[in-house]
């Protein structure tokens, strides 16, 4: 074979190549999704915990703790982030009940979902993730736990009892999907405790989430319910694990199981009943492969 020959089935392949992803992108383009999976269409990259990718499915399940049976559960081919209040809303129909107590792990703790749950009557006892201070961060004492919200005048108090005020406008948050505002003082100038407290040349900046209000209500409520809390695994994770035993030899998959659980108790005073919401088990395929098609021109 000559080296155009050679050249010739290289650049034939890449054509193909090329006219095989543009019709992933096209076929992306009508399903109006993100993702398509080419051995498993119902597959999809989701993030397990932090930079650790799968290509796989998530299944949402709720149980009870009065019999500890499943009354809910959903494969879905998305992460937990955002699937806290249309778990709840399903289990709470299943049980046929008003309002109910929603527990979960931390996975589930997304800002707009207790505030959604809210809505439906559900209170939510989701784990609040540990908040992580960069090296340069904060030092203790002046994180952003150690300010003090007043709600009826809308601004913060700082360790050293100066006040931050708000211009009450509400800021995009980047990517994350959410708007904050931001909370100043000019007291920052001539601070002794301003290098403990911020590194930050115009002063200390405190950003509230739009959905704080519901995220604090939570918070309170794990905080105080610790004992309450601790239950969720001994009535979810049996259930759920033979549930899992059974997907799996069904259908061969490998069995990620994420280190979540979370539960949920019929309503406001009356009943007994919990409602328990397995974060996620992960369904991997082994041999599945994700693309992600961008458009370029």
């Amino acid at each position: 074979m000559s080296l155009s020959q050679g050249f010739g089935i290289e650049i034939s392949g890449q054509l193909e190549r090329r006219a095989s992803y543009q019709c992933l992108e096209e076929e992306l383009a009508r399903s109006g999704d993100k993702q398509i999976s080419t051995t498993d269409a119902d597959a999809r990259s989701l993030v397990l915990h932090r930079d650790i990718v799968a290509v796989c499915y998530s299944a949402q399940v709720a149980a009870d703790d009065r019999h500890k049976l499943l009354v809910h559960y959903a494969t879905t081919n998305q992460n937990d982030a955002h699937a806290l209040c249309a778990a709840a809303k399903a289990g709470k129909a299943a049980l046929g009940v008003a309002g109910v107590t929603v527990l979960a792990d931390k996975g589930y703790h997304t800002g707009s979902q207790p505030a959604a749950c809210a809505q439906e009557q559900i209170a939510t006892f989701v784990a609040p993730p540990l908040a992580s201070t960069p090296g340069d961060g904060p030092q203790p004492g002046y994180r952003m736990v150690d300010f003090a919200y007043v709600g009826q005048g809308d601004y913060y108090v700082c360790p050293q009892g100066h006040p931050l005020y708000t211009n009450g406008r509400y800021y995009k948050k980047g990517k994350a999907g959410y708007r904050v505002k931001h909370y100043k003082t000019k007291a920052c100038e001539g601070c002794p405790f301003r290098q403990a407290c911020t590194k930050n040349k115009l002063g200390r900046l405190i950003e509230r989430s739009e959905y704080q209000e519901y995220t604090d209500a939570n918070r309170e409520r794990v905080e105080a319910n610790k004992e309450r809390y601790l239950k969720r695994q001994e009535i979810i994770e049996h259930p759920c694990l033979r549930q899992a035993s059974i997907w799996n030899d069904q259908k061969g998959l490998g069995l990620y199981l994420h280190p979540a659980e979370g539960q949920r108790e019929s309503g406001w005073g009356a009943g007994s009943d919990l409602l328990l919401l397995q974060p996620t088990a992960k369904y991997t395929c082994p041999v599945a492969i994700a693309y992600r098609v961008h458009s370029r021109r």
